[in-house]
């Protein structure tokens, strides 16, 4: 099980992060992102499957879990990295790219379990455009515009 569970691992991480990776624009960072993650649930759905699998199975067995973290903390300190590159003088002091590449990676694993499970009828070139231009406007509001006092919605939870 673990080596299913590690080969999955690996091929999702040289998916998204290939060796040959060059700097890319915030634009095309995104973009990427979105094509690629749409990209294997087309051509291989067993790897979201298989993934989403291997979280179910963590919560029973808790000696899976710190494989699949190593996978997305990975993931989350390279995008994190990036995506603080992007952000102008104005904005830094307020806004953390920790959050963003929080709430891509909660949209990923959306995606990932639409295109595994959910059996929604959409044209893949259209799912990864849509998202990309939500993404991209959301960055460019987070990333571009100070924050204001009276733009922030405050959640309070139990």
């Amino acid at each position: 099980m673990f080596a299913a569970l590690e080969d999955v691992l690996d091929r999702l991480h040289h998916k998204f992060f290939p060796p040959d990776m060059s700097e890319l624009t915030r634009e095309g960072s995104i973009d990427r992102f979105m094509r690629i993650l749409v990209e294997v649930g087309d051509t291989e759905p067993q790897l979201y499957r298989l993934l989403l699998h291997f979280i179910v199975a963590s919560i029973q067995r808790p000696e899976i879990a710190p494989r699949i973290c190593t996978l997305f903390n990975s993931m989350r300190q390279k995008q994190v990295a990036a995506f603080a590159s992007f952000r102008s003088s104005e904005t830094a002091a307020t806004h953390d790219p920790l959050v963003f590449v929080s709430i891509l990676h909660s949209f990923a694993l959306g995606i990932m379990m639409n295109r595994a499970f959910l059996n929604i009828d959409m044209p893949s070139r259209q799912l990864a455009e849509e998202a990309r231009n939500m993404f991209q406007l959301y960055v460019e509001t987070y990333f571009m515009v100070p924050a204001r006092s009276t733009t922030h919605i405050h959640v309070e939870l139990e």
